[in-house]
């Protein structure tokens, strides 16, 4: 009878020990042509960190070690992380977790160059109206073959106006498992996720600080640079700024500097884009909203200085694009602002483009980017959820 009960708490042991993970989701910390992040939700800590890689050269699964760290709030759940190193640019990898070894899953790594064009979708405000509507727009999003996601914040719609609230850890969770259940190429790669905050991603909303928004720095903690803001470098063809619009850093002083010192740097990158949350130039907003104030009068004049090529907004729950800007002005040479964050909102009514001058197109809509960038353009493809084009806008690199 003992042996039958040892044998019965080894097997409960072994189930828990390879349950499957909530979540799989992949991102970058460092070199997006060479590396790959590897992050999983467990229940509890299921006592394991590795990834397995499949080498083809030994035709063997090479096991990486990572690290892990328990959710915020004394919630049962830990999030792991690996990063894999010295890949192959523009390959296909084939991993699985070393406790889940049954589900084989693939990734690939982005080119050095743009011999072929690239692909990648955008959008913010995704999961407003919960999980079925942020899947809808997921799928065709999938459906692109992009090679990332770059989303503009408000992402789970978890954080309280109030800072002394918990955070509501159900929605990081569900939205966690509903980008891993739809986040994947018709070709069956997972999509990699590059994130900013906006305002309910943080507790209190506005002008609080990474200890404000502990699930956020948590589940993304290997994004690269300072906490809140950071940039994304793809070989000298494509660099994305992300910018935290006053949720957990200032607008103005050392986000700004930094912000100058980055773009100094750019030289003859083909491709500049930049992602936040509150729009400098805003569909349905009020054009005066001090963040929009703060953001024309600190970041836009060094977009413009250093040819930034497009900024994606978000916050407004609706579809924009301006005319490309130089002081508020359309310039054939200006910088391009689209957008407005609806991936999973309920539209608003933006202000009619034709009484607005600096706003070309809007649209009342659902709706994400898909963003394809080549030698020699970059061009900005807005689709609803069901994969109807709103709007098609081409950028010539020349």
């Amino acid at each position: 009878m003992r042996f039958f009960f040892l044998l019965l708490i080894h097997l409960c042991s072994t189930f828990l020990y390879t349950a499957a993970p909530e979540a799989i989701y992949l991102t970058w910390k460092r070199d997006p042509t060479t590396t790959m992040t590897i992050q999983w939700i467990t229940k509890n800590n299921d006592g394991s960190n590795a990834v397995e890689l499949y080498t083809d050269a030994t035709d063997s699964w090479v096991k990486t070690e990572g690290t892990s760290r328990p959710l915020p709030q004394n919630e049962p759940f830990s999030v792991h992380v690996v990063e894999l190193t010295k890949l192959q640019p523009k390959k296909t990898y084939r991993f699985r977790l070393k406790t889940n070894p049954g589900e084989e899953l693939f990734f690939r790594t982005m080119p050095t160059d743009l011999t072929d064009a690239v692909t990648f979708v955008a959008g913010g405000d995704t999961n407003q109206m919960g999980n079925s509507v942020f899947e809808e727009t997921c799928k065709e999003a999938a459906a692109q073959e992009p090679y990332f996601a770059l989303f503009g914040g408000d992402l789970a719609y978890a954080a309280p106006a109030n800072k002394e609230e918990p955070e509501n850890a159900g929605r990081w969770l569900s939205w966690l498992t509903s980008y891993y259940k739809t986040m994947t190429t018709p070709t069956g790669h997972m999509i990699p996720l590059i994130v900013t905050m906006g305002n309910h991603d943080v507790k209190g909303h506005w002008n609080g600080t990474p200890a404000d928004a502990p699930f956020y720095f948590t589940l993304f903690s290997s994004m690269p640079g300072v906490p809140g803001y950071n940039v994304l470098r793809f070989g000298n063809y494509l660099s994305i700024y992300l910018l935290d619009s006053s949720h957990c850093n200032p607008i103005k002083g050392a986000q700004s500097d930094w912000l100058r010192e980055q773009l100094a740097k750019e030289g003859d990158t083909l491709h500049k884009i930049a992602i936040y949350h509150v729009p400098a130039y805003p569909s349905v907003r009020d054009f005066k909203m001090k963040e929009s104030v703060a953001i024309r009068r600190t970041w836009v004049p060094l977009f413009e200085k250093y040819r930034l090529h497009a900024a994606i907004e978000n916050n407004d729950h609706a579809y924009k694009r301006t005319w490309p800007l130089i002081n508020d002005q359309a310039h054939p040479r200006g910088v391009l602002y689209i957008g407005d964050g609806s991936w999973g909102t309920k539209p608003r009514e933006p202000k009619k483009a034709r009484h607005t001058s600096y706003l070309a197109k809007t649209e009342s809509v659902r709706q994400f980017l898909k963003i394809d960038i080549s030698q020699d353009t970059r061009e900005f493809t807005s689709l609803t959820p069901d994969g109807r084009m709103i709007d098609h806008y081409i950028q010539f690199t020349q």
